[in-house]
């Protein structure tokens, strides 16, 4: 009986980590070209290394896997930012905050840089 309350206490442990993906929309209030929101996130350098694909962008930080797709439409433009967390064994208390630490940062950095 002790084996399979163990087993239960494991497997519910393991499966804890799996909501640990998130997603932040921000759009501009005003035009940013996109060069200069790829150069500012590609110098900062607790991003590195940061891999460019076409509009978005790829780094770690907090050890979580980020991603940062730009989008535009008529003269609203914006980012979607997508913080990958899953499997890392992180609380999902741990994994939300270390998120919010990156969008925020992130939306610093973009405005600091090309506003």
């Amino acid at each position: 009986m002790k084996i399979q309350i163990l087993s239960v206490l494991l497997l519910l442990s393991g499966c804890s980590s799996i909501d640990n993906k998130i997603g932040y929309g921000v759009n501009f209030e005003i035009p940013i070209e996109a060069s200069c929101l790829i150069n500012t996130i590609n110098e900062y350098e607790p991003f590195q290394p940061v891999t460019a694909l076409d509009s978005s962008l790829e780094f770690t930080y907090l050890e979580n896997s980020t991603s940062l797709s730009l989008h535009s439409k008529n003269l609203i433009g914006g980012y979607q930012l997508t913080i990958d967390g899953m499997f890392l064994g992180k609380s999902h208390l741990q994994f939300v905050q270390e998120a919010e630490q990156t969008s925020k940062l992130v939306q610093l950095l973009v405005n600091q840089g090309c506003s």
